[in-house]
């Protein structure tokens, strides 16, 4: 089963560029490239992205795509193999659209790390939203360095690797509509 898919599209770097202006804006601290002991997720929602990535929004609108929200993601200091193993959960999005798939941009500090996925290897593991995984529970199935958009699953079990001493920062492009679509078809 394919767990990403490569998205690059013309133009994407100005949309990172759009982001980036709103962490700033935010005195956002992991710009400098510092590093903390946590990983985080900031939520750009309507309003944000209205005001900040204005030609995000209108490049996915000419192509029949509503964003939900953009989910910014920090990975700072991660083992290798990651631990923090996890299934995008939908407590998380209740106020905006699941869907099983997500455009993600590179933000930042992306070189050297990586987005692996996992299944699960005892049959009889329950999941749970929180559920802490160990090596010898999951098995890894496949893993992508990327620095360029890609389109990936976040209903499967997945985890980022940031052994660099930098924050990496990724953005994760959330839509109303699934992308199977586009997932599926070359």
């Amino acid at each position: 089963m394919r767990m990403y898919k490569e998205y690059p599209y013309n133009g994407w770097q100005d949309h990172v560029a759009e982001i980036k202006n709103f962490l700033e804006e935010k005195n956002f601290k992991y710009l400098d490239g510092s590093l903390e002991e946590e990983n985080f997720i900031i939520v750009m929602d309507h309003e944000d992205i209205n005001k900040h990535a204005p030609g995000l929004i209108n490049f996915f609108k000419d192509n029949n795509l509503s964003i939900s929200c953009i989910m910014l993601h920090g990975s700072c200091n991660t083992s290798d193999p990651p631990l923090n193993l996890h299934i995008d959960q939908i407590p998380l999005m209740e106020k905006f659209y699941y869907s099983p798939y997500a455009i993600n941009l590179p933000i930042q500090n992306v070189e050297g790390t990586y987005l692996a996925y996992y299944e699960i290897i005892d049959p009889s593991f329950e999941l749970k939203e929180d559920a802490a995984f160990t090596e010898n529970e999951v098995k890894e199935i496949t893993r992508v360095n990327y620095n360029e958009p890609l389109i990936v699953r976040i209903d499967k079990l997945h985890a980022v690797c940031n052994v660099s001493d930098k924050c990496r920062i990724t953005a994760s492009i959330r839509f109303t509509e699934s992308l199977e679509e586009y997932f599926t078809h070359a």
